[in-house]
């Protein structure tokens, strides 16, 4: 069975990406850090839907961890798909951050995304197939005040993704990115969002399980690499 590794797949747009891969036949683990619970009512929402899976709990940001929960993941199946979903967010003004607050969310991010993919590549390399997909944001691509380090965090992950498509299309590895706009996820639930709605042409926010859509066709289209998918629902326009 192909197995795939969603990370920060306890709630919100990894939860629905962890499921929506199950229904494709994936071996799904699911990764969490601190919400052990939300981790379970995925993956029973993937056992009800008629998949397969398991739950594993890692620190993207501890090298160690990662490849702790690569191989029992992979003890189920092949790796095939790496979505680096877990993230963090920091609302507030850059000089009244703390060392500790920054470092947390480079550190969750991007080094994160990138030491997950480190651990993905070789057991990829095996198969000369596979999908990357890395979980940016809109605001990687137009900045927001009040989140710079969060910005800055998601414009690096585009970046890497653009990078490592370069270094692993040759070996038949396809690395993407998708980068939401709005979404209703627990992440987002202290911003205006209804003021958000009415700045975006679509005139609503998204939901989780449009981004997962959009992560699933990636995984299916071998000829799609290096791209940045924005799904913003115009709001960039």
């Amino acid at each position: 069975m192909k197995t795939a590794i969603v990370t920060g797949g306890s709630r919100g747009i990894g939860r629905s990406v962890a499921v929506a891969l199950s229904q494709k036949g994936y071996f799904v683990c699911v990764n969490y850090l601190r919400d052990r619970s939300g981790a379970g009512e995925t993956l029973n929402e993937i056992l009800e839907t008629g998949g397969c899976g398991m739950t594993f709990r890692a620190d993207v940001r501890n090298p160690h961890e990662i490849g702790e929960m690569f191989e029992a993941a992979c003890a189920n199946g092949a790796l095939s798909v790496l979505v680096n979903n877990a993230g963090v967010s920091h609302i507030g003004l850059l000089q009244r951050m703390s060392d500790t607050e920054i470092r947390n969310v480079i550190d969750t991010d991007l080094l994160g995304t990138l030491f997950c993919s480190r651990e993905a590549i070789p057991r990829l390399l095996q198969n000369h197939s596979g999908s990357i997909v890395n979980i940016a944001s809109v605001w990687g691509v137009c900045g927001a005040s009040c989140e710079t380090v969060y910005s800055a965090a998601k414009a690096g992950v585009a970046g890497f993704t653009k990078a490592l498509a370069k270094e692993l299309g040759p070996s038949g590895i396809n690395v993407n990115c998708v980068s939401p706009g709005v979404i209703d996820t627990e992440m987002n639930s202290g911003l205006d969002l209804g003021s958000l709605a009415e700045q975006t042409l679509a005139g609503r926010i998204g939901e989780p399980e449009e981004i997962a859509r959009a992560v699933v066709f990636l995984t299916e289209n071998s000829y799609i690499t290096g791209q940045n998918i924005i799904i913003d629902g115009g709001f960039i326009s």
